[in-house]
């Protein structure tokens, strides 16, 4: 099997990650896998439930929880969609 350079995203290995739940992990994975090379995305709500396969309420609550373990920090963006 060839691999691709781009079909590969680093997670940092942080001894707290399995404290997290689960629904924490796949959402954390997800924001990594996304992130630009200074480890920033701005996903929206409607893209992490679709794409983690969670429930709203279940991703707010990973947001949450990842906040409180100063795996991420959110911060509000000024969205545009630019495909309108």
């Amino acid at each position: 099997m060839k691999y691709n350079k781009d079909d590969f995203f680093i997670v940092p290995n942080r001894s707290s990650l399995p404290k997290l739940s689960s629904s924490a992990q796949v959402v954390y994975v997800w924001l990594c896998a996304r992130a630009d090379k200074k480890g920033i995305c701005f996903p929206s709500l409607k893209n992490l439930t679709q794409t983690c396969h969670l429930s709203r309420h279940t991703v707010l609550e990973s947001v949450k929880e990842l906040e409180g373990g100063r795996f991420i920090q959110k911060t509000k963006g000024n969205y545009t969609k630019s495909n309108r």
